[in-house]
C-alpha cells in the first residue's frame, strides 16, 4: 500500500492488531463515549481495517477487490442511514460515513497489486486533489484523536465519569480509529 515492503509490513501489524482490538471492543460492548466506542464506530473501524488488511494480501484483486468495494458501499449506506436516523453519535456517524466513501475513491481510482496501489497512469489533477485533502483530513484527525485521549481523557468522554477504567478503555478504542486514520493516509496517498 505504501510501496515499502518494510512500511506495509508494519501497517500490516498495525492492522492486524486494530481488528484484534474493534473485535474485542466490539465483543465487550462497553461504550463510554459518542466517537470511538459506540458499536457503529467499532463496526466501522473493525470492517475498514480489515478492508485494508485484504489489500496487502496478495490475493487482492478480482473477486476479493470486488467483495471489498460491496462490503465498503454497505458499511457507508449503513453510516448514512445512522446520520440519518439521528442519534448523539451523528459525528461519528458522519466521519464514518467519509472513511468508508474515501476508502470506496482509493479503491475505485487506484490500480492494485498485491503489496502497493500504484497507479496506471497519472492521476486527474482533480482525483490528486481530492486525495490529498482527504489524506490530510485523516492526518489531521489521527493527531487530534491521540493528543485529546492522551491529554484530555475528559474532554473525549464528553460528560461521562472519567474513571480509570473508562479512560483505558477510550485509549484502547482510540487505537483502531488512529490506525485506520494513518492506513487511510497511506491508500489516499497513493491515490494522488
Amino acid at each position: 500500500m505504501t510501496g515499502s515492503a518494510a512500511l506495509d509490513g508494519l501497517l500490516l501489524a498495525a492492522l492486524l492488531v486494530a481488528v484484534a482490538v474493534s473485535a474485542v471492543g466490539l465483543l465487550r460492548g462497553r461504550s463510554v463515549d459518542r466517537y470511538l466506542t459506540t458499536p457503529s464506530a467499532e463496526t466501522g473501524h473493525l470492517v475498514m481495517n480489515v478492508v485494508m488488511v485484504a489489500m496487502l494480501t496478495p490475493w487482492w484483486g478480482g473477486a476479493l477487490r470486488t467483495a471489498g468495494v460491496v462490503v465498503l458501499a454497505v458499511l457507508a449506506l449503513g453510516f448514512g442511514a445512522l446520520l440519518v436516523r439521528g442519534s448523539p453519535s451523528r459525528p461519528a456517524h458522519l466521519f464514518h460515513l467519509v472513511a468508508a466513501g474515501a476508502m470506496l475513491f482509493a479503491v475505485l481510482t487506484t490500480d492494485h497489486d498485491h503489496l502497493t496501489m500504484t497507479m496506471a497512469v497519472t492521476a486527474p489533477a482533480w482525483q490528486s486533489t481530492v486525495a490529498w485533502v482527504l489524506a490530510a483530513t485523516f492526518l489531521l484527525d489521527a493527531v487530534l484523536t491521540t493528543g485529546l485521549v492522551a491529554l484530555a481523557p475528559r474532554t473525549a468522554l464528553a460528560g461521562a465519569p472519567a474513571t480509570a477504567s473508562t479512560v483505558r478503555t477510550l485509549r484502547v478504542a482510540s487505537v483502531p480509529h488512529v490506525v485506520m486514520d494513518l492506513g487511510m493516509v497511506a491508500m489516499l496517498a497513493m491515490a494522488a
